[in-house]
């Protein structure tokens, strides 16, 4: 699940959150089957525009959140005092997300150089060497760049060429790069 790789009180909190963006994708494909069996074709496509589009936010919003109680459990783990981590909540996490990442590198180097250059080399290595984890890397970036996307854009016009379940595959595929977010980040010293 994601973010489950920290041990901590706040892992129920984090499970809520994840099962509220599989709620809403449970929602989608029960309307979208009601539909279905009432042969309602065109309502059908509205309703993948505007389910798809919540789903992304919600997955998107997640991955935000999740990256951000990451970065405040390991600089809780490692015992940095309570004034740092204020500082580093007000000007390192918060609304500071999207500013992470260069969506046209196709990479997360951005986040990780954050960290260091030791970290971003111990990441960029890992991720190398694995094929999971450069698609879970893909499948975050591909959330979090089409949020962007869409809500910078004209939000009602604008299309996701994927399927409501195509999103949350995306989604749970993201999941794992969040962990590994956090694995490498709680190693950081």
């Amino acid at each position: 699940q994601c973010g489950a790789a920290a041990k901590s009180p706040n892992v129920h909190h984090r499970n809520l959150i994840m099962e509220t963006v599989e709620e809403l994708k449970l929602s989608a494909d029960s309307i979208k089957n009601f539909l279905t069996e009432k042969g309602e074709i065109s309502l059908i496509v509205t309703a993948e525009d505007v389910w798809g589009k919540s789903v992304l936010i919600a997955a998107a919003s997640h991955f935000e959140h999740e990256l951000g109680r990451a970065i405040e459990r390991s600089a809780s783990r490692q015992e940095i005092p309570e004034y740092f981590r204020s500082l580093i909540e007000s000007k390192a996490i918060s609304r500071q997300f999207y500013s992470y990442f260069d969506f046209d590198s196709s990479n997360t180097n951005k986040l990780f150089r954050t960290f260091g250059p030791t970290c971003k080399s111990k990441a960029e290595s890992k991720i190398k060497d694995s094929k999971e984890l450069r698609e879970s890397q893909a499948a975050f970036l591909k959330v979090c760049s089409l949020r962007n996307q869409m809500v910078h854009g004209n939000y009602a016009s604008f299309n996701i060429d994927l399927t409501t379940d195509e999103i949350y595959d995306l989604y749970r595929s993201g999941c794992k790069f969040v962990e590994f977010f956090e694995a490498i980040i709680s190693e950081w010293h």
